[in-house]
């Protein structure tokens, strides 16, 4: 029987994760220590050096690791975040939960859909700039362009495509079937590297 597994990200312990459902693991990233009931992307094969230039991409690198040869191909994986999870109905508007109300509108199997191979969260549509133009505004560089060069051609195109677009799922949150997931970690993890390695030639990583 296929499993649907979700796996919450912080880079802090916060209490009320603890009763989250049980298919709803809390996944603690970075520097600092969690209790024995979270997974610590510290213990075993792990990334976690590099969390404050990869963000939750740490926590899905120690994923593709440690958890998915644990799961069959078909499976279900999700990620969330401490502040943003998966309800069951998609909503327009900001909603207000109690911590009951939270809980009992959380997605699960029952009330997945498998029609997809992967759903996001609502994007972001920029009325005024593209993806390129954000980057630069937040990070000060533009560097972009440059990293697309370390894809193949078809990718970069594709990538470049996207890069100078208006829409942006954000978050790194997702579900999808687990084949596709160790596709997405056996794409992304070596190009982030030679992106790593192109912002530390480039002086960008000293902060």
């Amino acid at each position: 029987m296929k499993q649907l597994k979700i796996f919450c990200t912080s880079i802090d312990y916060y209490k009320i994760i603890d009763n989250l459902p049980n298919y709803i693991e809390p996944l603690g990233l970075g520097k600092k220590y969690f209790p024995s009931n979270w997974i610590d992307e510290k213990k075993g094969e792990n990334i976690s050096n590099l969390n404050s230039f990869y963000g939750e991409l740490t926590g899905i690198y120690w994923l593709w690791k440690n958890r998915i040869p644990e799961m069959k191909k078909n499976d279900i994986i999700g990620i969330c975040h401490y502040r943003k999870l998966w309800l069951k109905k998609n909503y327009l508007n900001k909603q207000k939960f109690s911590t009951s109300s939270l809980y009992s509108n959380l997605l699960d199997y029952d009330n997945f859909s498998e029609n997809y191979d992967c759903i996001q969260v609502q994007p972001i549509i920029f009325k005024n700039k593209n993806l390129l133009d954000d980057f630069k505004e937040i990070h000060k560089v533009d560097i972009l362009e440059d990293c697309a060069n370390f894809l193949d051609e078809k990718e970069k195109i594709l990538f470049l495509k996207h890069l100078n677009d208006n829409i942006l799922y954000p978050l790194n949150m997702f579900i999808t079937r687990v084949e596709l997931f160790e596709k997405y970690c056996e794409k992304i993890f070596p190009w982030l590297e030679k992106c790593l390695e192109f912002c530390i030639k480039k002086n960008l990583c000293e902060n």
